[in-house]
């Protein structure tokens, strides 16, 4: 079994939050964001691609919050 660091679960995981993002489903898609993110700074470092693709969202994701509220 892959562990909850190792890069194919956090893809995963990002992977499922670009859905929920997708669907509306803001919190939802936030909490797994956030923990693929934190996950990918810390296993892939700050700078790799797929890291900063996943910030990306994130952050995309954030400003439709906003502009919903």
């Amino acid at each position: 079994a892959l562990g909850n660091e190792h890069p194919d679960t956090l893809t995963s995981i990002y992977c499922l939050a670009f859905l929920f993002h997708q669907q509306h489903r803001y919190e939802a898609a936030s909490e797994l964001y956030e923990r693929a993110s934190s996950g990918y700074q810390q296993v892939l470092g700050p700078e790799h691609p797929t890291t900063v693709a996943c910030l990306k969202q994130y952050s995309s994701l954030m400003q439709e919050m906003m502009q919903h509220n």
